[in-house]
């Protein structure tokens, strides 16, 4: 179940980022990952981890792991949010469709495959949505195993299926 919500607020916050306000979709996405990656730590805080042991730490240090734990997830998630945002563009421009955004010709290769797609997004419209679900999808295995194994120290034992 957190990880249900945690892609419907992600989903929800690009969406309301990006359609709405109208804010720059990478940087839309970036803000959706933080806010999942907080509403996913206090539920699972507060309802997947409430009955278990959870050592030592504090809260504030289990949040701390969880984000440096996320932070390579949400990383991966950007990331590939970026790249499937080119793929979309190249796909849209090789069936005829003219996206908004196009690379410029004889521009050097930092700004065709880095600056460009990051500070330049193309606009795909609602493929934008399945870049993030794809991120969400790749960056959901690394967070769930670093974070359960890590932040939250769970060890197998016989009153745990995990």
């Amino acid at each position: 179940m957190v990880g249900v919500s945690g892609v419907i607020v992600n989903l929800g916050v690009l969406g309301v980022l990006a359609d709405l306000f109208e804010l720059q979709i990478n940087l839309a996405s970036a803000i959706a990952i933080e806010t999942s990656i907080n509403t996913n730590f206090l539920m699972n805080e507060v309802w997947t981890f409430r009955d278990h042991e959870k050592g030592q730490q504090g809260l504030a240090r289990r949040w701390l792991q969880f984000h440096v734990v996320s932070f390579f997830g949400a990383a991966l998630q950007w990331v590939i949010f970026v790249l499937m945002n080119m793929f979309w563009l190249w796909f849209l421009r090789q069936n005829g469709t003219s996206p908004s955004a196009v690379i410029e010709p004889n521009q050097s290769w930092v700004a065709v495959y880095i600056t460009q797609p990051i500070f330049e997004p193309p606009e795909v419209g609602n493929l934008k949505y399945f870049s993030q679900l794809i991120g969400i999808c790749v960056a959901m295995f690394w967070n769930y195993f670093a974070n359960f194994y890590w932040t939250w120290n769970m060890q197998k034992s016989e009153d745990f299926d995990g």
